[in-house]
C-alpha cells in the first residue's frame, strides 16, 4: 500500500509540474500555484482590482516590475500606451497628462490622438442652444469650455493628418468647430466625414494595449484581466455623437425654415452617411445603436408637438422632402430607417441571450474553478503537512497522543498559513469579483458599480475565522475515521496504528492532488477561451454576439444613395 501511494503521489506531483512549468501552460498556471507559498500582496490582479478602487494598490508592483522590465519595452508603443493610461487613472485631468506626456515620446501615433479625444469627451459639451430643441422642457444646455473645444480642434487635426482615411478624428473636428459657434466649417467638415472610407476610435486598439501592458507586468495571462480590461474602456465621444447630431438636425430645421431645402438635405444625408460609417465597422454594440440613434435624429425633426412620436415626426418630414421634390432621397432615407429597426431588433434577440446563456454562465464557471482550485490547494496543503508531520512523529517514536496533537497543529498551522497566502486573498478577490461580473452585465449603465466596489470585503474576516475552525474540525474528523479503522481491525501494535493513519492521510492528499491537477487543467483551458472569446468581443462584439447565438452574423448593409 505504501508503495503504491508514493508511486501516485510522485506521479501527481509530476503533473503539477509540467502543468506549471510547460511553455504552452505556464503563463496561465504557474502563478495560481505560486500564489499558495506566498504571504503578501497578491501579484496577481483580479476584474475586482481592475475596475474597482483598490487599483491604486497595484502601483506599488507597477515601480517594481517595471525596473525589471524596462530594457525590454523602451521603445514598445503599446506597452508605453497602456502603462499611460493605467498611470492616468479615473481622472479626465490626469488621463490627459499621462497621454500627453506619451505624445511627447511617440508624436505620430494616431491612436495617441484618438485617447486623447476620447477622454477628453468626458467633460466635453457643445453648449448650442439648438440642442435644447430635442429636450423634454427644452430646457438650456451648460455652456461649452472654448478652451477644451480648442484643444479638441487641435487633437482631432492633428489625427486627420497621420490617419486621413478615417471619419472619427473629422467627427471630432466637426463637434469642436460647433462649440466654438462655426457652424459653415463644420458642416463642411461632416460632408468631408461622411465621403472617408472607414471609422475607426481606436477603442479595441486601446484594449488590447492595456491587455499587453499587464501581460508584461505581470509575466502571466488569464482571461479574467482580459474581459476586465476589455469592458472597462470608457465610450464618452459616443454620448457626444447624440448631441452633435441633434445641433446639425437643428441647423438643417433652420434651414428648411428659411427655404433652403437641398442645403439642409445635405445636412441629413451627410449625418446619415456618417452614421452608416460608424455602423458598418460593427465593433461594439454601443456603437451599432449610436450610429442608429444618429441616423433616426438625422430623419426627423425636433418634438415641438408633444403628442407625435419619435416615428410619426420622421414620417412628417419624410413627406415633406417628398413634397419638396426628393422622392427618390426620401425612399433612400426611409429603407434606411428600415434597415436600422431590422438591426436593433436582430441585436435585441440576440445580446440578452448571448450575456444571460452564454457569457455569464463562461465566466461563472471560471470562477467556481478558481475557487475550487484554490479551495483544494488548501486542502493539499494541509495534507501534506500532517503527511510529514506524522512521518517525523514515528521516525520520534512519538506517543500516540502526541502524534495526534501534532497532526491537529499540522493541519491548523498549514490552514493559517493558506488563509494568509495569496491563493486565500485570491479566493476572496473571485468571490468579489463575482458580484462585479453580476453586477456590471445585469446593469443598464455603471451607476450601480461604486457600491461593489467601494464595499469593504467582509470575506476576509469570514475566512480568517470560519475556515481554520472547518479545517480543524475536518481534521478531527479524518483522524477520528482513521482511528476508528485502527480499532476496528484491532491492532497489537502502535505502529500499525501509526500506518492506518498514514495510509488515510497518504490516499487523501493522493486524491487532493489529483484533483487539483484536473482542476488546474480545466481552469488553464477556460481561460484560454475566455481569452478567445473577450479577444472576439474586441474586434467585433456584434458579430460575436450574432455567431454564438446562432444567427446571421452579417447585418443587412447600407443602402446606396440615390444619384
Amino acid at each position: 500500500m505504501q508503495k503504491a501511494i508514493w508511486t501516485g503521489l510522485i506521479v501527481a506531483l509530476a503533473l503539477l509540474i509540467a502543468l506549471c512549468f510547460a511553455p504552452a501552460y505556464r503563463p496561465y498556471t504557474l502563478w495560481k500555484m505560486q500564489a499558495m507559498f506566498s504571504v503578501g500582496w497578491p501579484p496577481h490582479a483580479t476584474f475586482y482590482d481592475i475596475l474597482g478602487t483598490e487599483a491604486d494598490e497595484l502601483k506599488l508592483f507597477q515601480r517594481m516590475r517595471e525596473r525589471q522590465i524596462a530594457p525590454l519595452v523602451r521603445n514598445d508603443f503599446y506597452w508605453a500606451w497602456g502603462r499611460a493610461l493605467f498611470e492616468g487613472g479615473a481622472e479626465t485631468a490626469s488621463v490627459r497628462q499621462s497621454l500627453l506626456q506619451l505624445r511627447r515620446q511617440f508624436p505620430e501615433r494616431a491612436e495617441v490622438y484618438a485617447s486623447l479625444l476620447r477622454n477628453e469627451m468626458r467633460g466635453f459639451r457643445i453648449g448650442r442652444k439648438e440642442e435644447a430643441r430635442f429636450s423634454k422642457g427644452g430646457a438650456s444646455p451648460s455652456p461649452s469650455d472654448p478652451q477644451q473645444a480648442r484643444r479638441v480642434l487641435e487633437w482631432a487635426q492633428k489625427g486627420e493628418q497621420l490617419d486621413p482615411e478615417n471619419a472619427f478624428f473629422t467627427g471630432m473636428r466637426v463637434r469642436a468647430l460647433l462649440a466654438l459657434q462655426r457652424d459653415s466649417e463644420a458642416i463642411r467638415a461632416l460632408v468631408h466625414a461622411a465621403q472617408k472610407p472607414r471609422w475607426d476610435d481606436y477603442v479595441a486598439a486601446e484594449a488590447e494595449a492595456q491587455i499587453r501592458y499587464w501581460r508584461l507586468l505581470q509575466n502571466k495571462r488569464s482571461g479574467e484581466v482580459d474581459i476586465a480590461l476589455t469592458m472597462g474602456i470608457l465610450f464618452p465621444h459616443l454620448a457626444t455623437e447624440r448631441s452633435n447630431a441633434r445641433v446639425l438636425t437643428a441647423l438643417a430645421q433652420d434651414l428648411e425654415a428659411q427655404g433652403h431645402f437641398r442645403e439642409a438635405l445635405e445636412i441629413r444625408i451627410a449625418l446619415t452617411q456618417y452614421a452608416q460609417k460608424m455602423m458598418s465597422e460593427q465593433k461594439t454594440i454601443a456603437h451599432l445603436l449610436v450610429g442608429i440613434a444618429i441616423a433616426q435624429i438625422a430623419v426627423s425633426s425636433p418634438p415641438t408637438a408633444s403628442h407625435l412620436s419619435p416615428q410619426q415626426r420622421q414620417e412628417g418630414f419624410l413627406k415633406r422632402l417628398q413634397q419638396a421634390g426628393f422622392a427618390n432621397e426620401a425612399a433612400w432615407f426611409h429603407a434606411e430607417l428600415k434597415r436600422m429597426d431590422a438591426i436593433r431588433l436582430q441585436i435585441k434577440k440576440a445580446f440578452g441571450k448571448f450575456y444571460d446563456d452564454y457569457l455569464i454562465p463562461f465566466m461563472y464557471r471560471y470562477y467556481w474553478q478558481l475557487l475550487a482550485l484554490f479551495g483544494l490547494q488548501g486542502l493539499a496543503l494541509a495534507l501534506g503537512a500532517q503527511w510529514a508531520a506524522l512521518w517525523w512523529a514515528r521516525r520520534a517514536s512519538k506517543g500516540l497522543m502526541s502524534t495526534l496533537i501534532l497532526l491537529i497543529g499540522a493541519w491548523l498551522g498549514a490552514t493559517l498559513w493558506f488563509i494568509f497566502s495569496m491563493s486565500g486573498m485570491l479566493m476572496s478577490r473571485v468571490i468579489a469579483s463575482i458580484t462585479a461580473v453580476e453586477t456590471l452585465l445585469s446593469s443598464t449603465s455603471g451607476a450601480a458599480l461604486p457600491s461593489v466596489f467601494n464595499a469593504p470585503l467582509p470575506i476576509h474576516a469570514i475566512l480568517r475565522w470560519a475556515l481554520p475552525i472547518g479545517a480543524t474540525i475536518w481534521g478531527l474528523v479524518l483522524i477520528g475515521v482513521a482511528l476508528v479503522v485502527a480499532l476496528f481491525r484491532r491492532p497489537r501494535s502502535l505502529e500499525a496504528t501509526y500506518q492506518t493513519l498514514h495510509n488515510a492521510i497518504g490516499i487523501s492528499l493522493l486524491i487532493a492532488l489529483f484533483g487539483l491537477s484536473g482542476v488546474l487543467f480545466l481552469n488553464m483551458r477556460t481561460d484560454q477561451q475566455l481569452e478567445t472569446i473577450t479577444e472576439a468581443i474586441r474586434r467585433g462584439e456584434v458579430e460575436t454576439v450574432l455567431r454564438a447565438t446562432g444567427a446571421p452574423p452579417q447585418l443587412p448593409p447600407p443602402t446606396p444613395l440615390p444619384r
